[in-house]
């Protein structure tokens, strides 16, 4: 999450106001279409000089019932078996949505179900507690429907919970002695920003940025059971991750948000980590520097797709000046 504001002006578009009229956050499917950016020939191929193929580009509106504003969105997980792509908001809460394609071309999303983030309790997180930043999918595609469950990691109080696709706790995760430790940590608010499952080395983990005591150009990718592989990040001191998925090949693709300060606006770049092939396994594959087009937002969760294709989603930050932009995209280095 990011608690600063964007300043920049940008092209106005239409913003979504999704008015549910029950008390219960569990919605029948609406169209979330609100409005398909317009991408002209200069931005689409600004993006695809770095590598990065756009093939579908939304704005989605804060998410309001009577009892709940859903924003914030910044942790993608998408589930093969169910047809379904998962959103988790920084203030607890997770959102079902269904993409709808024209070809390979994004079109619209339609939103589900939304469901609060409980303890063991049953009760609804609150305080410290509450602050869901990541989000991964385990058993979303064996080819059996209904045993879909999600890995939340959380910042604030630094842990990373097993829960049902209801938002039903199941189970807290044994993480490293490191990442449980709040000195490692710049603040409290840039822990466990993202989190993913990969099937030869488990759940792994990353924190959005590390205390003063480490490398300011440097990256960390933590496995549950103890691993550790560093790798050099783009933006410096102004670099943070903020988004881990697989490719279809098993490689790690990290997501990095570059930040300078409120007046440059945001930039981000894509790095392909083999965890256990050295220096050569690490590869940035796109660098969007800020200030670089108009879609550039606080992009804070990735999700891999079909084949080369991911899911991107921004962190509005209930910011007005701010907005949830969902991009599609193929990487072209991974053709």
């Amino acid at each position: 999450m990011l608690c600063h504001m964007k300043i920049l002006p940008h092209t106005a578009v239409s913003v979504l106001a999704c008015c549910l009229l029950s008390m219960s956050i569990r919605v029948q499917a609406m169209d979330l279409r609100s409005g398909t950016l317009p991408l002209n020939g200069e931005v689409i191929q600004q993006y695809a000089n770095e590598g990065l193929q756009i093939l579908g580009l939304l704005e989605l509106g804060n998410l309001v019932t009577e009892d709940y504003n859903i924003a914030e969105l910044s942790g993608l997980a998408w589930d093969e078996d169910e047809n379904i792509l998962y959103c988790v908001s920084d203030k607890g809460y997770l959102v079902h949505l269904r993409p709808v394609f024209d070809g390979q071309r994004l079109e619209k999303v339609l939103l589900l179900e939304t469901f609060v983030l409980r303890n063991a309790a049953g009760k609804e997180l609150s305080g410290d507690y509450i602050d869901s930043e990541g989000l991964a999918a385990i058993n979303d595609n064996n080819g059996i429907r209904g045993d879909t469950e999600l890995l939340v990691s959380f910042e604030r109080i630094p842990r990373i919970n097993r829960y049902t696709t209801r938002g039903r706790y199941v189970d807290t995760m044994a993480i490293p002695g490191f990442l449980q430790r709040p000195e490692h940590y710049r603040n409290p608010n840039t822990s466990l920003e993202s989190v993913i499952f990969h099937e030869h080395y488990g759940t792994l983990t990353a924190p959005e940025k590390l205390s003063g005591q480490y490398p300011e150009n440097e990256f960390r990718l933590f496995s549950l059971a103890g691993k550790l592989w560093q790798f050099p990040n783009a933006g410096g001191k102004h670099g943070s991750i903020t988004g881990l998925t697989t490719t279809a090949d098993g490689k790690v693709l990290v997501l990095e948000r570059i930040f300078p300060n409120i007046f440059t606006g945001f930039g981000f770049a894509l790095h392909l980590v083999e965890p256990d092939a050295g220096s050569e396994g690490r590869r940035l594959l796109v660098h969007i520097g800020p200030g670089r087009g108009y879609i550039n937002e606080n992009f804070e969760a990735i999700s891999h797709h079909r084949d080369n294709r991911f899911f991107m989603i921004s962190d509005n930050n209930r910011n007005a000046l701010q907005r949830t932009l969902l991009l599609y995209f193929t990487l072209s280095a991974l053709e």
